[in-house]
């Protein structure tokens, strides 16, 4: 086997000599991912680790203490719905920062094991791209770390918090002075856009990697002959990685859909603005 050398960070026009992947060649566009991995010195285990539970403690204090605060009151007769979403909301985040972190490892590992079990052959297609496993993980490292990938997301954080600032906000102004929480309005805002802003920028480039991964992989099967070895000692042909990251797509689908699904619950834009201030719950708060 020859020796391998990893793809030169940034650059998808880098000769290889291996076909091994770092978790560094495809994040090198993720602004946010750069800060936890390299300015911050955080490796895959602790970095993840750290942030899932900063995650966790932010988001209770916003959910459940700033809410409190406001004169909220969580039981579980009249407001137990509310209540419960922010509770799911709570264990959910954490959950989708660390697939955020741990994607870049799992596509790196899901490849990488592939080349270290044999299980990739030659090219079915000689004469169309790629032609070699090494000019296929080029193509696909272009697609996973792009910069368009990562101004999209930011473009539809700023868009949230106009939608947020422009439209909810004064759609929730006189709920809030009407229960006597004008003065809390700003501070709820303001912690709302900062759980939710960064969770909407990483929910939306996991997701954006994960499909793009999983189109890649599929395509895999079609561009190269796949050597199976049934006494591999993975017990799986060689090809038991997929079920892992198979397990890992469905936690951040499901994770992800969940947190849709739960922020769209509320019935109106003041409970969608904190996520327990509607009308009712603001009267039984008082």
């Amino acid at each position: 086997m020859e020796a391998s050398v990893p793809l030169q960070p940034g650059s998808v026009k880098s000769e290889l000599a291996g076909a091994n992947l770092t978790e560094e060649d495809l994040y090198q566009h993720d602004p946010l991912l750069l800060l936890f991995r390299e300015k911050f010195s955080l490796n895959t285990v602790t970095g993840t680790i750290i942030i899932a539970v900063a995650v966790l403690v932010s988001t209770a204090i916003v959910l459940f203490g700033f809410a409190a605060l406001a004169g909220y009151s969580f039981d579980l007769g009249s407001n137990v719905g509310a209540t419960i979403r922010a509770l799911i909301q709570t264990l959910i985040f954490p959950v989708l920062a660390a697939m955020y972190l741990l994607l870049p490892f799992s596509v790196a590992n899901l490849f990488n094991t592939f080349h270290a079990n044999g299980v990739i052959g030659p090219a079915l297609h000689p004469d169309t791209e790629p032609k070699t496993y090494e000019s296929f993980l080029r193509q696909m490292v272009s697609w996973l770390d792009n910069l368009w990938w990562s101004a999209t997301a930011l473009g539809v954080v700023a868009l949230f918090c106009l939608y947020r600032l422009l439209i909810i906000a004064p759609q929730s102004e006189q709920l809030f002075k009407d229960h006597g929480l004008a003065l809390w309005r700003f501070w709820f805002q303001v912690a709302t856009l900062v759980i939710y802003s960064p969770l909407l920028y990483i929910s939306f480039l996991t997701v954006v990697r994960l499909l793009v991964t999983l189109a890649y992989t599929n395509w895999l099967f079609h561009l190269f002959k796949i050597k199976v070895n049934p006494l591999h000692p993975d017990g799986y042909a060689g090809l038991g990685v997929l079920g892992t990251m198979l397990s890992f797509s469905t936690i951040v689908i499901v994770g992800y859909f969940s947190w849709h699904r739960l922020y769209c619950a509320g019935a109106n834009a003041a409970d969608r603005l904190v996520d327990f201030a509607a009308p009712g719950d603001a009267a039984g708060a008082r």
